[in-house]
């Protein structure tokens, strides 16, 4: 080939070239819409779309760079979208996941009380979800709590809050903050009855606002909040909790004593305010002040709920969930539901509902009792103190403390039970109780009040 041929083989190439660069600029204006005519630049053999990188010259594509890079483009921004998609959307969908999945995991207990999605849930279809604090998140999330007592109420939350505080780096701000379940002092404005949509930044202000005013310790600490009404409002309770508190963050402590010892000692504790004039406006409990008159009407409340007409344990917490969906733990109206002498000792309701909600949001049951929940027995809590503190403190992952030995106690010199109401307290806790003990023994937690209930049933069988 001579020199005027080459010359004008290269003004040829040069041109189809050009017309190429001009066909992928044109299509290439709209970055979601690539399109490139190669027929100009590849063999006939070859297919229209070579997205492979080659070093024959004669199949290279003039846009094959462009296309590239607006493809990756287009790829990255479909990426981050789904990440941001499902990041908002992860809250709300475990909460309504691990309503709804809750049936599959297996407790232990299923042929004296098989596990089930929350009952409330299913009879009020509410799906909880969880809007995220995207605002001062550094500065609020400082006073989230590293730990929840929840439960229960006259089972030795106060013994075990007033021995942790003596570790100078744990605060619980000296009273309960009550922030999951109506708010500090009953504030509603918290939670919106009924509203399946948590906020979690209007927590995280409530408990700033709480710790910031309550705090006795003004060095780097762990905050506590001890609420031992939380664990008998399982309806709605932990779904608050796991939109308050980061999955991995989430420990929850609570304490068993006895139903039948529990129920008189709240009673004793009602009687004592009332006599003080405290809540007088409301704190009526019965016909003649008595701890039978009470139990009683304690009786007839579970009755209307249907639980003492249920016979499978399916029935039981659907009855559990129409009782405590109706619960009002604050305001000024007189209301037998309030006090609970009776239901709040059935432990076995309360916990497994709350198993249902969490065991899929954290990893499984066996995930929840390892990592995320703390089984204490008020027996051995009274027996060794500084024993129950190494637990605490080794589960929510805080150095170790020696606790003084002149802890605070209180003694209380009101007159004992009669033996014919505690044998009916007995007799009628029996099962739960056991049944309780089938739940924990599974995951290596021992109870003595449920071990030795569970003995008297396997001896009554045999």
């Amino acid at each position: 080939m001579d020199n005027a041929e080459a010359a004008e083989k290269r003004d040829q190439d040069s041109h189809v070239n050009e017309a190429a660069s001009s066909s992928c600029a044109t299509s290439l204006s709209h970055p979601f819409v690539v399109t490139c005519d190669h027929a100009m630049t590849r063999p006939l053999d070859q297919p229209a779309l070579l997205l492979a990188p080659t070093d024959d010259e004669s199949i290279k594509h003039p846009c094959t760079s462009e296309r590239r890079h607006y493809v990756n483009v287009i790829v990255v921004i479909l990426a981050l979208l789904i990440l941001l998609i499902v990041q908002f959307a992860d809250k709300g969908l475990h909460l309504h996941q691990a309503s709804d999945n809750s049936a599959n995991n297996a407790t232990g207990i299923s042929k004296i009380l098989p596990s089930q999605r929350s009952s409330t849930m299913s009879a009020n279809h509410i799906s909880y979800r969880c809007k995220l604090c995207h605002n001062g998140t550094n500065t609020l999330r400082q006073y989230v709590p590293s730990a929840v007592i929840a439960g229960v109420q006259k089972g030795g939350t106060s013994a075990l809050i007033l021995a942790l505080n003596k570790i100078p780096y744990i605060d619980w701000g000296g009273r309960e903050p009550h922030i999951l379940n109506n708010g500090p002092r009953g504030n509603l404005s918290i939670h919106e009855r009924n509203n399946p949509k948590i906020d979690q930044c209007k927590i995280w202000q409530a408990y700033k606002k709480f710790f910031e005013k309550e705090r006795t310790r003004n060095a780097s600490i762990s905050f506590i909040d001890k609420t031992p009404r939380y664990l008998m409002k399982s309806d709605v309770i932990p779904y608050r909790l796991m939109c308050a508190i980061p999955r991995e963050m989430i420990k929850i402590i609570v304490v068993l004593r006895d139903p039948t010892d529990r129920a008189y000692s709240h009673y004793q504790m009602i009687e004592s305010q009332r006599k003080e004039g405290n809540d007088a406006a409301f704190l009526k409990i019965d016909g003649n002040g008595t701890f039978e008159a009470a139990v009683q009407e304690s009786f007839d409340v579970l009755k209307e709920s249907g639980l003492f007409h249920s016979k499978t344990s399916e029935e039981k917490l659907q009855s559990w969930g129409r009782y405590t969906a109706t619960l009002a733990f604050h305001g000024r109206a007189a209301s037998r539901k309030k006090y609970s002498f009776i239901s709040r000792g059935l432990y076995i309701l309360q916990l497994q509902t709350w198993l249902d909600a969490l065991s899929s949001y954290v990893g499984g049951i066996d995930q929840l009792f390892s990592n995320h929940l703390l089984i204490l027995d008020h027996e051995s809590m009274k027996e060794n103190m500084q024993t129950t503190v190494d637990k605490v403190l080794e589960f929510v992952g805080l150095p170790q403390f020696d606790l003084p030995k002149d802890l605070p106690g209180k003694i209380h010199n009101y007159k004992p039970m009669t033996n014919s109401t505690r044998a009916l307290l007995q007799d009628f806790y029996r099962p739960y109780n056991a049944a309780l003990h089938e739940l924990l023994r599974v995951h290596g937690i021992e109870i003595g009040f449920a071990r030795r209930a569970w003995e008297e049933m396997s001896d009554k069988l045999n």
